[in-house]
């Protein structure tokens, strides 16, 4: 995958906060997909503008210098690539415990229904004294 998104742009000599916008541009964008119930987080993100501190920068350095060695930038995309796999994990594990509970839901629900059955039985029996 990251070979992939290499080919398209030259990554390695861009900043951190030009790398963090696209990314957020990239997720607002996913998230007003589907229904409509989602503006409010939307407008919640705010306009991606250089800030202050960053056009200052800019013309000092001379052109085609990159703000991030690519070093950085492989530490910076390991790191990422390791979050991701680290939500993958949870993301396996919430369900794991998703089943677990629907399991302990429907087990317990079948013990009310025999528990339920047994006091039927006791209510109906004949042989209760006068």
């Amino acid at each position: 995958e990251s070979e992939e998104s290499n080919d398209d742009m030259d990554t390695d000599n861009m900043d951190i906060d030009a790398l963090l916008s696209m990314v957020g541009k990239h997720t607002t964008s996913a998230s007003s997909w589907g229904s409509g119930s989602v503006p409010s987080r939307t407008a919640s993100v705010p306009p991606t503008t250089p800030s202050k501190r960053k056009t200052e920068k800019m013309p000092m350095l001379p052109k085609g210098t990159p703000l991030v060695s690519s070093e950085e930038f492989k530490v910076a995309e390991s790191r990422v690539e390791g979050l991701a796999r680290e939500v993958d994990s949870l993301r396996g594990e919430i369900g794991g415990v998703k089943m677990e509970i629907g399991g302990i839901k429907e087990t317990q629900h079948v013990q009310f229904g025999q528990l339920m059955a047994q006091l039927q039985k006791l209510n109906t029996t004949p042989n209760l004294p006068p």
